[in-house]
């Protein structure tokens, strides 16, 4: 658009809508970038034709060189450099019939140097692309080992609660079943499994709270005495 509307400035009407012609094609210039370069050489060849050989507008130039950078920058290895000989050849061919002095110009400034631009800058994109592909690779490693993690910890609690509720479940129950024998011939002692049965269930409801906060350190050797003597 900025192209045109200098087109317009610099040649007036209705000379100027030659130069919206040749800015036309590079609305698809990265979609479509060789065929946008064929059509700003071929609508600076009308110009040419229709306007004074002698005047090279300087929005033509600039179209030129924004359609071999187009070519550099959008086009694919082998397209591109196809892309560049053709092209290079219409720019040749163009300013030897009808600007011979301006041939090193057209080639060198319009054509080479433009698209040599364009693949440096296509290069860059690709690090660039590469190197955040690498990052959000490198993210979703990172949240999978945290859900790892989660799952490992989350088993081991598992396991711990396993442990320790059956552990109490079973001297309650080795407690009740011989709560039962005793209860009519040793009130005192009943009352005695009583009380223990109660001790295991706090000692079992405690453990569930340790393990569900980890407020408290894991279990030690400090402990087995005390565990013995609940049998």
């Amino acid at each position: 658009a900025a192209l045109a509307a200098a087109a317009l400035l610099e040649l007036g009407l209705p000379a100027g809508l030659s130069g919206v012609l040749i800015a036309a094609p590079l609305l698809l210039r990265e979609r479509e970038p060789l065929a946008a370069a064929a059509g700003v050489l071929a609508a600076v060849a009308l110009q040419t034709l229709a306007l004074d050989p002698d005047a090279f507008p300087v929005t033509s130039i600039v179209a030129i060189v924004c359609a071999s950078y187009a070519i550099g920058a959008y086009a694919d290895g082998g397209p591109a450099v196809a892309g560049l000989l053709a092209f290079a050849a219409g720019t040749t061919l163009h300013a030897a019939l009808a600007h011979p002095d301006a041939l090193a110009p057209a080639l060198l400034g319009g054509t080479l140097v433009p698209w040599t631009v364009g693949r440096i800058r296509r290069g860059q994109r690709a690090l660039m692309r590469e190197a955040s592909d690498k990052a959000d690779q490198a993210e979703r490693d990172r949240e999978r080992d945290a859900r790892a993690a989660v799952t490992v910890e989350r088993m081991r609690v598992a396991r711990e609660l396993h442990d320790a509720v059956a552990h109490n479940i079973s001297v309650i129950a080795i407690q009740a079943a011989g709560a039962q024998g005793v209860a009519e011939r040793d009130p005192g002692r009943a009352a005695q499994v009583v009380a223990l049965i109660e001790e295991m269930v706090g000692e079992a409801l405690a453990e569930l709270g340790r393990l569900a906060d980890d407020a408290e350190s894991q279990p030690s050797l400090a402990g087995v005495d005390a565990l013995a003597r609940a049998f």
